[in-house]
């Protein structure tokens, strides 16, 4: 669109410049036989000029103006001033506006064809130049996010050294937790096997008292009933006492030591209950 544009503008600069020159042509024909005629009358250093002139009045009866020619006398400075007025100056403004245009078409054509030789694999320059940018706009905010990345990355790894040395005081502390949970649960444990080894001690000792006490009854009531027998025993039956009876022999009775039992019924608290608390 912008060669396009351009393109335009040229074709109006070449218009404009052949309105220019159209124009001058113009100007010098209409002007070049007067001029000529003026020219011969400076030359020849006469002190008056006349020359027909026409000019426009107004005509009240059609309303319009009719042109009518008239001849006029002018002196040489008159002439002078005339030619100058009428002719060089507006000859002189009508060649500026030809440069102007021949200058302007100029450069507008130095500046496509230099715009054209720009042109990158079919694009015009700026939009080339547009692209560029934009693509560098991309890079610098590629830069720029990979250098927070970085930021963000070295903050990351700061915090996972963190995280890491956290995790390993807790695996210490777990495994102190986990120790002593260990030691508690064996502790628990053993205290369970000592109190049932403690409870079967009891019984054992309880047990072996009952029949301790039961058996020292026994054998102080057997005493009792040989105390109570006679003592009329021939002398010479005693040779005659079978072996397992001797114990029954009122002397060897009363010469064998008893536990003192006073009170078999109600089983009083030994020095072994006492210990055992039972």
């Amino acid at each position: 669109q912008t060669y396009e544009r351009a393109a335009r503008s040229i074709d109006t600069a070449r218009q404009d410049l052949e309105a220019a020159r159209s124009d001058l042509k113009r100007f010098e024909d209409a002007h070049g036989p007067r001029i000529a005629k003026v020219q011969q009358f400076l030359d020849s250093g006469k002190g008056t000029l006349t020359i027909t002139v026409s000019r426009e009045v107004f005509n009240p009866d059609t309303k319009e103006n009719d042109r009518v020619r008239e001849e006029t006398t002018l002196k040489r400075e008159q002439v002078v001033k005339m030619i100058k007025d009428d002719f060089e100056t507006p000859l002189a403004e009508k060649k500026e506006a030809l440069e102007r245009a021949e200058s302007g078409l100029a450069n507008k054509e130095q500046v496509l064809k230099e715009y054209a030789d720009k042109q990158i694999m079919g694009q015009p320059f700026k939009v080339f130049v547009k692209e560029f940018q934009r693509q560098a706009n991309t890079l610098d905010e590629l830069e720029t996010k990979v250098k927070q990345t970085n930021s963000r990355k070295f903050e990351a790894q700061d915090q996972l050294k963190a995280a890491s040395a956290r995790l390993s005081m807790l695996e210490v502390e777990l495994g102190k937790l986990e120790n002593r949970t260990v030691a508690a649960s064996v502790a628990k444990e053993a205290k369970v096997d000592m109190g049932e080894l403690m409870a079967k001690v009891r019984t054992a000792v309880r047990v072996t008292l009952d029949d301790i006490e039961v058996a020292g009854a026994m054998r102080y009531g057997d005493a009792v009933a040989k105390k109570a027998a006679p003592k009329s025993t021939p002398v010479e039956d005693k040779e005659n006492i079978p072996v397992e009876d001797k114990e029954n022999v009122p002397e060897q009775a009363a010469k064998k030591k008893m536990p003192k039992v006073t009170k078999v019924e109600g089983k009083p608290r030994s020095f072994f209950r006492k210990l055992f608390r039972i």
